[in-house]
């Protein structure tokens, strides 16, 4: 039998090592990171804040919530709210990203998911990821055409600029299917 050990009853570390992981536990799930892959303040110490993070700040280190930050001048993050990458297409206007969270893809049929976002000029990229519910483990790209069943698998994803939404159209049932679509604009 596998004994459990809680985080809180392990030994607290003196320093961090390069070859030490860094666990990050993220709205009920963790990753692990290197010391690389940390901002630091100087020497071994990494950059921690105890205040409330912004809609871009998401990785806070349990138990005592103290936010570990990202890099600002990289911006090449994800994030469910909307945020100015460094990024500029070929008009030299910047571009935007905003992740897209849809629950539950649809049953032979199309659905349209409002964005959010208040105003488009451009739709840059439109990619996503689709998932079992139940384990993120299976996943394939979106938009997704099965080359071997012909059209009775694919999934389709429109942006629909008029209203900002975007619409998913589905060939056969896709109930049991989460998505996650980024999308990439200029304003």
């Amino acid at each position: 039998m596998i004994e459990e050990i809680k985080v809180s009853q392990l030994p607290e570390a003196s320093q961090i090592n390069d070859d030490d992981l860094i666990m990050i536990v993220q709205s009920g799930t963790n990753k692990k990171i290197t010391k690389e892959n940390c901002q630091f303040a100087s020497g071994d110490e990494i950059a921690i804040s105890t205040t409330e993070p912004s809609d871009e700040e998401k990785l806070w280190v349990d138990p005592t919530n103290a936010y570990v930050g990202v890099d600002e001048s990289d911006k090449d993050y994800y994030s469910t709210s909307e945020i100015k990458t460094n990024k500029v297409w070929v008009d030299n206007k910047p571009i935007y990203r905003k992740v897209i969270f849809v629950e539950e893809l649809p049953n032979n049929t199309g659905i349209t998911v409002l964005t959010g976002i208040s105003s488009v000029d451009k739709m840059i990229k439109m990619v996503g990821m689709a998932y079992n519910k139940t384990s993120f483990l299976n996943a394939f790209p979106l938009p997704y055409v099965d080359k071997y069943s012909g059209s009775n698998n694919n999934i389709e994803i429109t942006w629909l600029g008029t209203n900002k939404e975007i619409r998913i159209n589905t060939s056969n049932d896709r109930t049991g299917l989460c998505a996650y679509i980024t999308l990439e604009y200029t304003k």
